[in-house]
């Protein structure tokens, strides 16, 4: 039955949650990000659950908003489980499958042996446990997740390298005693040009080498040579 239930359900969820969604947003964003990210798509994906249960009436659409908010919450907590699970296991899509199955197999068979009490007990205890298990990861990794610290985000290193490279330029300048460029930064490879003549060596102004627009064959900014 769990061998079952991991090959038709948990595996083909976390191949595409975890192994597409979450693996190609990983270096992207901070891991909490990532987590409430991947939680709330998480969380449209189990509302036909609710409408298999509850139908499709009236007061089943007007109660949708309010599941949608729990199972985000609930769902926010067991993802930041297995994004540190998912983390810590070398990137193993199949053993953050089967730790999910274990999960859903412990409440589907074994909560009514453990518990013996209603449905809705039932829920709140389990989902007590990992929202305790989830919080203790996320304090102890600082909510890294397992992820190393050294890791950081594409658009952060993007801004990291840019201010670097201006910083870079401008006590290039400061050394040179060269007038002051003036320089877009929106990505570290653009042009930067400076008035008066082109700085040679650590920028460029294209990558083909071409003259600036306004110089022409008398020189440098229209100045005879």
């Amino acid at each position: 039955m769990f061998l079952l239930q991991l090959g038709l359900f948990q595996l083909a969820e976390e191949i595409g949650f975890t192994g597409f969604l979450q693996h190609h947003r990983q270096d992207r964003n901070h891991p909490m990000k990532l987590t409430l990210y991947v939680a709330l798509l998480w969380a449209v994906w189990h509302m036909p659950d609710h409408f298999a249960v509850e139908g499709w009436g009236i007061q089943a659409l007007i109660s949708a908003p309010v599941v949608v908010a729990i199972e985000v919450v609930s769902l926010f907590f067991a993802r930041a489980s297995f994004v540190w699970f998912y983390n810590g296991t070398g990137s193993s899509v199949l053993l953050v499958a089967i730790f999910h199955a274990s999960f859903d197999g412990s409440i589907n068979e074994l909560s009514y042996d453990v518990v013996p009490a209603s449905n809705t007990a039932r829920f709140l205890i389990f989902s007590a446990v990992i929202v305790l298990f989830a919080a203790t990861m996320i304090i102890a990794t600082k909510g890294r997740l397992g992820r190393p610290a050294n890791v950081v985000p594409v658009p952060q290193a993007a801004m990291r390298l840019a201010s670097t490279h201006s910083t870079t330029l401008q006590e290039d300048n400061r050394i040179r005693g060269t007038p002051e460029i003036a320089c877009q930064h929106t990505t570290p490879s653009l042009a930067c040009v400076r008035a008066g003549q082109r700085m040679s060596g650590s920028c460029s102004p294209s990558s083909s080498g071409s003259s600036l627009p306004w110089e022409t064959s008398q020189g440098a900014a229209g100045v005879p040579t």
